[in-house]
Order: C-alpha cells, then structure tokens, then sequence
C-alpha cells in the first residue's frame, strides 16, 4: 500500500499536496514495448497481432503484459497491456493515479518516414537534443529557455499556489520557468545526502 509519506507531526490535508514525476531515460525508452494494443479494437483489428507482426523478435507475449482498461476513453482499443516488469503503472493506472500520453512529440509538421523527417525544426535523432527537447516541449521556441515544469509552476503561482522543485543530480531545463515568478527549485546530491527541511515552503 502506497502511503503519503511527508514530515511527522505536521497537521495538513493530505488532499492539498500534488506532485509531478518526470523521469527522464536519458539513453531512450522503448515505448512500443512498454503499453501494448490487445483487444476489443476499432474495427474489429487484431492491433495485438499487427504490433506482433511488426515488433518480430522483440515483442511482448501474452503472459509479458498487464491488462489495464480504457473503455470509455476513446481510444483505438479498448484493452491494453503493461509490460509485467513495469507493473507499477498498471497499479497506479487502476488506482487513478497515473496516466498514458501515447502518440506524442514535438515534431512541428507531419512527417513520414522518408527524408521528410528534415523539414521538422528539433533534431530528431540526436540523443542530446531530444533530451532537452523532452524538457522543454516548446519546439517553436514560444518560451525559449523555459522547461514544461517551469511553466507549470509559473502558472500555478500566478494562480495562488504554492510552488516548489527537486531534481536530482544537478539542476535541469524541465523545471526553468519565467524568472518574475521566482519559483525554488533544488539540486539533490546522490551521495552527499542532506536533511529536508520538515517545514517546507509547499506547506500553508
């Protein structure tokens, strides 16, 4: 059971506490191999064996996936399954607390396969400009040198919240915002460990 697990001895609600993960795979995620199309599909398309057909060697069997439900959310099946070694998000989906953004990107024009592919302004397939382009999601550079989290604590503030960053290994573009709205953001050390101050600043 997973339990809120902030400073002893504080009285707040629970409730009013949100946070926002982002984990960054630096070397890349195989997505195709992470949530699976498996069955009730739109017109009646067997997408489980057309994602076999094209994934070959590497592609998930039946007792590989998780089942998790997306009847009613307009998607193109209506099952879909989680690879069983990343199970924890089939657990926090049922529970309501995570979610699957599929299809997206910040390619700037439809492209194909083909050398079209050069007309989109990020660098597709350097690692260390989809890094950063993963942070910033702003591929037509509308806030540039802003990360995605930055700007959403920059909102949130102007919006009466209390806003507050971590990340860990040294600072990242994903929590820069606009500096006007001076949200704190902080470095984590992986090795020289430090106390959290209980009285944080999220608190009311």
């Amino acid at each position: 059971e997973r339990t809120f697990t902030g400073s002893a001895g504080i009285n707040y609600d629970e409730g009013d506490y949100k946070a926002v993960i982002f984990y960054l795979f630096k070397g890349g995620a195989d997505t195709f191999n992470l949530i699976v199309p498996l069955d009730h599909c739109e017109e009646d398309r067997d997408m489980y064996q057309e994602y076999r057909d094209a994934r070959k060697k590497i592609k998930l069997e039946l007792n590989d996936l998780r089942n998790i439900s997306a009847v009613g959310s307009n998607q193109v099946c209506d099952i879909f399954g989680v690879n069983k070694h990343f199970s924890i998000l089939q657990e926090l989906y049922n529970d309501n607390d995570a979610l699957f953004i599929a299809n997206s990107g910040v390619i700037t024009q439809p492209i194909t396969k083909h050398m079209d592919w050069q007309k989109t302004l990020p660098i597709l397939f350097a690692h260390n400009h989809m890094q950063k382009e993963a942070q910033a999601i702003d591929p037509l550079k509308v806030n540039a040198g802003t990360g995605v989290g930055g700007r959403m604590m920059d909102m949130l503030k102007k919006n009466g919240y209390n806003t507050a960053a971590n990340t860990v290994r040294g600072k990242a573009l994903i929590n820069k915002g606009d500096s006007k709205y001076g949200n704190p953001s902080w470095s984590i050390s992986t090795t020289n460990f430090a106390s959290f101050d209980p009285y944080s600043s999220l608190i009311h």
